[in-house]
């Protein structure tokens, strides 16, 4: 009997210690069925020798099919030993919850398991305050595990020792108060964790609704994580509510092949000591944080990252007041991921301004000396960061990456050694509205932001800051700031979207260097927002660049005229100014956005590709485009400059010559839709090749028109042009405008072109023609159209009307070609408000061999322009056209012979040879 007692006395003190060992005198007891009971009264247990607690290793089972009846077991006193298995749960169909309340006493586990089980939708409390002598699991015993709620608080019992609450099961286990107060100096280290070996357990989470405390007098530490597991299975969470009192240190993470979430519902998560060590991905895989209720801010001292770290979710997460060191340590030949951050959220604030983010290696040959930051989200470093790249290879140094379609923001004035990389599709901003944020190397080698698709660097400065930074690949620049003025030396703007200003502050952007990258082919574009300004003061690109820029608004270029640039596209609605540069795009097309103003200063030469002019855009100044320009609905030429043009110019649509410009053609001009109205004046010869040219004032043209087969030129209404033109198979068309062109003397009449009338409505168009005379002196000889008259006879004519005047007292064949001619028409002339026979109205007598209503062609009768065969007039009612010669001017148009004026034709030699007697030459 002695032996037995004494046995039980040393397994008691086993126990005491924080030590698990089974003994012979332990019990498992099992709960009756009956609603609210005594714990401390042996009838509530079976066996009912004794109550669960009263020797070591006493195991209780609250669980059965108790057919929804609420189990509630009170504790009256405090067990005088800890458990070292717990199991609630009620597995009847409808289940009732299991509760162990107190009523005076509390709960003591050693080592223990608890196991949640029954059907899921039970719920399982334990209220009763816990002494925790060793570890807490809570387990399964069944497949069907249900949550757990703990609201007692958990009392680590005892001396110095180290302490465990773990979740090891799929369910949510949520705890209360935690008191981690020992009265040894050293404290006590209390790991709370998800997840177990098993690889199906990982999803596992722990809500920690209460307050963590240690009383204020010990250096307690925390320890929060995932323990082990798979990592295809998912993730497992702790989520803080409660706003934790500690003092000690903090380390998140505790494995190596766990990620889990870390779920920050207040910012008193890590304990209320700011100078307590916040440590990060001690072991993890993958330490994901999350700001949850709202934005959150944790504020340490110091903080140490030394795994893969993440933020996810809605709400911002802010590290305040921090020195933050990233350091590698390498395990198991993982360290290529090592120090990686993720932002998928909205916000991550990393630091604040003063203080320091150290990248730290010791591995002098380590190659994997990457950190990217990833995610969707916004990550702002406000700490200045620097490593100890400046002692290892030059391959070593450390490279920091915005590796996801999210914007790291980096405020601090920065002296990492490595390069920074976009190689995601996301943004690297510095600055963010203030007068700091760089990347400068602190052993003076270059900066250099590059990437591997298409990203953004983002300049945000609102002071004059200048950098030696080289950005390229193809990612794109976007400066703003309110004010702001950023220079950047060596800088090329390669295929991303580049845009200067925000669209509301002025900014400016000031590069030295080239600005197209050397191996780009896809081609750059600025658009500048309406208070951005791009300045661009040297260009250094050979003969050899196949990069082309598209720019916007507004873009001052000014370097010397033997630099050399690839333009491709103009874009954004704005101007375009290159002052004395020499600008060649004979490799690649030039093309303008829309509504965009493009002007080359004197001296300025654009090289022998094609040129795209659209729609609302404007190509002027005062220099010399050597290859072909194409205009769609935009204008060519600006007020005040000469424009010269070395090949061809095509127009679609609405396009035009800029009021009063110059713009010198060479290789003519081809209207391929629409209609060119020149506004201004081309210069030199002008050659139209096809479609409808309209001169819209009278210095249209400043010298000689060719009108070839397929084109056409419309002289606006009341504008008059003079020029020589040639017809050589197209048109001149008078849309109530004239033609008055200087003819020499002894000049044939019939270079006056056939001239074409286009009057929307109204008649079917008519075209005139002096097919035949020749000019007594010097002329000036004016021809129009008109589609009305006021003849009182006018429902008579059938063709437009024509004005001719300025032959004098010349002898000339006069034809007029419309459809509609027929047997005895003629040629009428507005005589005394009527419309009669042309010849009648002639001054000279009739010729001897004078023809009366000659039914052919001019050319077929024989006549000539002379006085022998003057008063003859015939039609062609084949050819469509009537006919006369004649020696007077006035307005002409074509008429049937009703039989009315039958009788007046024929006797108008003898009638009218008293008027002619009077007519004075014209």
């Amino acid at each position: 009997m002695n032996n037995k007692n004494n046995t039980r006395i040393l397994l008691g003190a086993i126990a005491a210690l924080g030590l698990s060992a089974p003994s012979a005198f332990a019990v498992a007891y099992t709960l009756a069925p009956g609603g609210t009971q005594d714990w401390n009264t042996a009838a509530t247990w079976s066996p009912s020798t004794g109550t669960p607690g009263g020797a070591a290793g006493d195991t209780a089972t609250l669980s059965g099919n108790f057919t929804g009846v609420n189990q509630v077991v009170n504790i009256s006193t405090t067990l005088a030993n800890g458990l070292t298995t717990l199991t609630l749960g009620d597995t009847s169909v409808t289940p009732g919850s299991t509760t162990i309340g107190t009523s005076g006493g509390s709960l003591s586990l050693n080592a223990a398991t608890i196991n949640s089980n029954g059907t899921v939708g039970a719920v399982n409390t334990i209220t009763a305050p816990i002494s925790q002598t060793g570890g807490i699991t809570v387990g399964a015993a069944v497949a069907n595990t249900n949550n757990l709620t703990i609201s007692g608080k958990i009392t680590p019992a005892g001396v110095a020792a180290s302490r465990a609450i773990e979740n090891s099961g799929m369910k949510t286990v949520t705890l209360g108060d935690i008191d981690i107060t020992s009265g040894s100096t050293a404290g006590v280290i209390l790991t709370v964790r998800a997840g177990t070996t098993a690889a199906g357990t990982i999803g596992s989470n722990l809500i920690l609704n209460g307050t963590i405390a240690d009383g204020g007098t010990v250096s307690g530490a925390m320890i929060f994580g995932a323990r082990s597991g798979n990592l295809t299975a998912g993730t497992s969470s702790i989520q803080f509510n409660g706003s934790n009192t500690y003092t000690g240190a903090t380390t998140l993470g505790i494995q190596s092949n766990v990620h889990t979430v870390y779920k920050i519902n207040t910012d008193q998560a890590f304990g209320g000591n700011a100078s307590a060590l916040l440590t990060i991905g001690a072991g993890s895989a993958n330490n994901i944080l999350e700001a949850v209720g709202s934005d959150r801010t944790i504020t340490k001292s110091t903080t140490t990252i030394n795994r893969q770290i993440s933020f996810q979710g809605n709400n911002s997460l802010s590290f305040a007041a921090n020195t933050i060191k990233m350091s590698n340590g390498p395990s198991g030949g993982l360290s290529f991921i090592n120090n990686n951050i993720s932002a998928s959220g909205k916000t991550v604030t990393l630091g604040s301004v003063g203080s320091n983010l150290y990248f730290n290696d010791t591995n002098t040959t380590d190659l994997y000396r990457l950190r990217d930051v990833a995610g969707a989200g916004t990550t702002i470093i406000n700490s200045s960061m620097s490593d100890n790249s400046g002692t290892v290879d030059a391959a070593s140094r450390m490279v920091l990456a915005q590796a996801g379609t999210g914007t790291l923001v980096l405020t601090g004035n920065n002296t990492y050694q490595g390069a920074t990389r976009i190689s995601g599709t996301g943004s690297v901003q510095l600055g963010n509205g203030g007068t700091t944020g760089s990347i400068a190397p602190a052993n003076g080698l270059a900066a250099v932001v590059n990437g591997t698709a298409a990203g953004t660097l983002v300049l945000n400065r609102t002071d004059a800051y200048s950098s030696a930074l080289t950005a390229n690949g193809p990612i794109g620049i976007t400066q703003k700031g309110n004010g702001g003025s950023v220079t950047l030396s060596n800088t090329q703007f390669n295929s991303g979207n580049n845009i200067i200003g925000d669209g509301t502050n002025p900014s400016t952007l000031i590069v030295n260097g080239a600005y197209v990258a050397q191996a780009s082919t896809t081609g750059a574009t600025i658009a500048n927002s309406a208070n951005g300004q791009l300045a661009i003061n040297t260009v250094t690109l050979t003969a050899g660049n196949t990069g082309l820029l598209k720019v916007g608004q507004p873009v001052y270029i000014t370097g010397n005229a033997s630099s050399v640039a690839y333009v491709d596209s103009i874009t954004s609605s704005t101007t375009f100014k290159v002052g004395g540069l020499q600008v060649s795009n004979s490799v690649g097309p030039l093309a303008t956005g829309t509504g965009v103003s493009l002007t080359f200063g004197a001296g300025s030469a654009l090289g022998t590709g094609t040129t795209t002019v659209n729609a609302g855009s404007t190509l002027g100044g005062s220099g010399t485009v050597a290859g072909a320009v194409t205009l769609n609905s935009a204008t060519i030429g600006n007020s005040g400059n000469t424009l010269t043009l070395g090949s061809s110019l095509t127009t679609n649509g609405s396009s035009n010559v800029g009021t009063g410009s110059t713009v010198i053609t060479y290789s003519g001009i081809t209207v391929a839709s629409g209609a060119l109205t020149v506004n201004g004046t081309l210069g030199g010869t002008t050659v139209i090749n096809g479609g409808t040219v309209i001169a819209a004032n009278n210095n249209a043209f400043s010298g000689s028109v060719t009108i070839n087969a397929g084109g056409k030129l419309s002289i606006g209404t009341g504008v008059t042009i003079g020029n020589a033109i040639t017809l050589a198979g197209g048109t001149l068309a008078l849309a109530g405008g004239t033609y008055a062109p200087v003819l020499g003397a002894a000049s044939s009449y019939s270079s006056v072109i056939p001239l074409t009338s286009s009057f929307a409505g109204g008649k079917p168009d008519t075209t005139a023609s002096l097919i035949g005379g020749t000019t007594g002196g010097s002329r000036t000889v004016s021809t129009s159209f008109s589609d009305t008259s006021t003849a009182s006879n006018d429902n008579l004519r059938f063709s437009d009307v024509l004005s001719l005047s300025g032959t004098g007292g010349d002898i000339f064949v006069l034809q007029v070609s419309v459809s509609g001619v027929s047997d005895n028409t003629w040629i009428g002339w507005l005589y005394n408000g009527s419309w009669v026979n042309a010849v009648n109205g002639n001054v000279g007598s009739v010729g001897s061999s004078a023809l009366s209503a000659y039914a052919g062609s001019f050319a077929s009768s024989g006549a000539t322009a002379s006085a022998d065969y003057l008063g003859s007039y015939g039609y062609d009612s084949a050819g469509g056209t009537v006919w006369a010669v004649i020696d007077h001017n006035s307005d002409f148009a074509a008429i049937p012979e009703p039989s009315t004026c039958a009788a007046l034709a024929g006797l108008g030699i003898l009638g009218l040879a008293a008027y002619r007697r009077r007519r004075s030459r014209a």
